[in-house]
């Protein structure tokens, strides 16, 4: 867990979606059991992963947006240009 959150704090602050996508990667080995958390309150993995959680409650939304964006982007830069219809096959618009 902590080795997660350094790579969390040395990230980009400009880069929205590597922040997000490492926050939602900690989030989920929290849920999962994979972070081992103490069962004390007042242990700091404790407290970690309730700030965490509280900021995944927050960002969430927000990380989706971006992933989808990402994932578009990524889409046309590897996309083929397709070509504009040509004007002489369009029908004539009816009034």
């Amino acid at each position: 867990l902590i080795n997660r959150l350094r790579e969390f704090a040395a990230i980009d602050s400009e880069d929205h979606y590597a922040a997000l996508t490492l926050l939602k990667e900690i989030q989920d080995g929290i849920q999962s059991g994979a972070m081992a958390q103490p069962s004390s309150p007042i242990d700091l993995r404790s407290i970690v992963a309730a700030l965490v959680d509280s900021v995944w409650h927050y960002t969430f939304m927000y990380y989706f947006r971006v992933a989808r964006l990402q994932e578009q982007k990524e889409a046309e830069e590897t996309a083929q240009p397709v070509a504009p219809p040509d004007q002489a096959n369009r029908a004539p618009n009816s009034k």
